[in-house]
């Protein structure tokens, strides 16, 4: 039995007064928030919490439950510590009732001048007139709202739309292979069950990023021509210098080789002529040597 603060109004709770605050995991799609769609998931007190459960039957709660004083303290100031004490941020201190402040005024769920809902940017319900007292009388009595009233006070009258989201979003649930215990069992079920907020708007996010997906789809596509255009010119540039080099390593090639051929032919012709003078010399140093040791060759013959 925690102490914890309403996130709508800021009061002190105790989770054994207030459903555990509404916990969204422990009771995921078992109340109905179309009394004030923007409180689900929140934490709330006996006073702020959902009057109906999803088949329409009253909860007892959307009064003060009268337990003890209802002390309202700064909005979002506080915390649930691990001792289940309600602390204060700032300071840390446990001593809530020196922070208590007058009472917050909150919006009403239902008027015809209350167009906006604190944290949405734009007007979530407007009713007509007949409508509007229809769920006024309902919101005030123990009556529970037939499915038809609970889609106009959850907005479908205003936006077409999340109404077709919620269609879907039922027979989405009913062909989930996971049987979760918030998901409708059978059509009937599902005929009175509402997809959370969320869901419908995350559908409506999506379907509205659809033409921003395909700008940018087509900024991609134009990009991605530019960048072929690109490469391809750059590829012709590159084929064409290869090209360019080819010859000229060729005709290098060409010129190396007539090169070395002449400087064969010249190897040859420098060894002819040097192997004739050589001989010549030769010869001419035979003749010497000869004529050294015969100097009268002309007397020896004689003899």
């Amino acid at each position: 039995m925690s102490l914890f603060q309403c996130q709508v109004c800021g009061c002190v709770e105790n989770t054994a007064l207030a459903a555990q605050g509404f916990e969204p995991m422990l009771f995921m799609g078992t109340f109905s928030y179309a009394y004030a769609p923007e409180r689900e998931g929140k934490l709330l007190c006996s006073a702020c919490g959902p009057t109906h459960y999803r088949d329409g039957k009253p909860t007892g709660f959307g009064k003060w439950h009268g337990e003890f004083d209802r002390t309202f303290l700064p909005l979002g100031e506080f915390k649930t510590n691990k001792r289940g004490n309600l602390e204060h941020i700032a300071t840390g201190s446990e001593d809530y009732k020196q922070f208590a402040i007058d009472r917050i005024q909150l919006p009403k769920p239902f008027t015809e001048s209350n167009e906006t809902i604190p944290g949405k940017p734009k007007p979530f319900i407007k009713l007509p007139k007949e409508a509007f007292a229809k769920a006024v009388e309902v919101t005030d009595s123990n009556e529970p709202p037939t499915p038809a009233l609970l889609g106009l006070m959850r907005g479908d009258y205003v936006d077409p739309q999340r109404a077709k989201f919620k269609e879907l979003a039922r027979e989405a649930a009913l062909e989930c292979y996971v049987k979760y215990g918030y998901l409708p069992a059978n059509k009937a079920a599902a005929e009175n069950w509402h997809p959370h907020v969320w869901v419908t708007d995350a559908m409506k996010k999506a379907c509205a990023s659809e033409s921003e997906r395909a700008h940018i789809a087509e900024l991609r596509a134009d990009t991605a021509e530019a960048d072929l255009a690109e490469m391809t010119d750059n590829f012709n540039k590159v084929v064409r210098q290869k090209m360019k080099l080819s010859k000229e390593l060729a005709t290098a090639e060409q010129c190396n080789a007539d090169l070395l051929a002449l400087l064969r032919d010249t190897k040859t012709m420098l060894a002819s002529e040097l192997s004739y003078e050589l001989y010549h010399n030769i010869a001419v140093h035979m003749k010497r040597i000869d004529a050294a040791l015969n100097p009268n060759p002309e007397a020896e013959s004689h003899d």
